[in-house]
């Protein structure tokens, strides 16, 4: 099992456990390029994990076709007290052509979803709950044409939209976890862990599961 006990498979696009480096454990090798990230137990809820500043700290990862226009998960856990902007956690968006997704914090701490149906149609999807409080959250985005958009926190459905057109999937612009591509420098401020990109949608009983596997544990420090 990975540090978040999740083992990837065939529709596994992206997997950082973020453990020192932000390398692709997913089998694809999609490996990130770092900019201004820390690695420390401090900033990790499965090891180590990576600390964003919020003004410059960011991971680039490789320009290709993920294959997610159909079917999409955003995975992740996140730590922070922040309420700045509209601060990425997974964003592939630059304002132009290239617009996909964005999953961010927003501004009060919420977590929101927007899906770029085309370079002018989107879903925005915010849930009421916020995270920012200092304690570690599971926070995943979801689509398919069957469930619709549904964003979840800590195992629990907290916003949906019905919407079925899929999402825009182009190349063109880099994904970027903690920062916001769109060059309105909304970086987020905190700790992430365990990123997970899918072309799959999750149902509410696989995010429960995740979560309900994952949320008390802790891996063993390397020395």
């Amino acid at each position: 099992m990975s540090y978040g006990e999740f083992n990837p498979n065939a529709n596994t696009k992206i997997l950082l456990h973020l453990n020192g480096n932000s390398n692709d454990a997913s089998g694809n090798g999609r490996n990130g390029t770092d900019t201004n990230i820390t690695y420390s137990y401090a900033n990790g809820k499965f090891g180590q994990g990576a600390g964003f500043n919020g003004s410059s700290s960011k991971i680039v990862l490789p320009d290709v076709d993920y294959g997610v226009g159909t079917e999409i998960t955003i995975s992740a856990w996140v730590k922070t007290t922040a309420s700045g902007g509209e601060d990425a956690i997974l964003s592939r968006d630059n304002t132009g052509t290239c617009r996909c997704w964005q999953f961010r914090m927003e501004a009060n701490g919420a977590i929101g979803f927007i899906r770029f149906l085309s370079t002018s149609e989107l879903v925005n999807l915010v849930t009421s709950k916020t995270v920012n409080d200092g304690n570690w959250h599971h926070v995943l985005g979801t689509f398919s044409a069957a469930i619709g958009t549904k964003v979840y926190i800590d195992g629990k459905e907290e916003a949906t939209n019905s919407t079925t057109t899929t999402t825009k999937n182009v190349t063109g612009t880099t994904p970027v976890v903690g920062y916001d591509t769109t060059g309105n420098a909304d970086y987020f401020n905190g700790a992430i862990e365990e990123v997970i990109l899918e072309a799959s949608a999750w149902s509410a009983q696989k995010v429960r599961n995740y979560y309900n596997n994952t949320k008390g544990r802790f891996a063993p420090k390397m020395i």
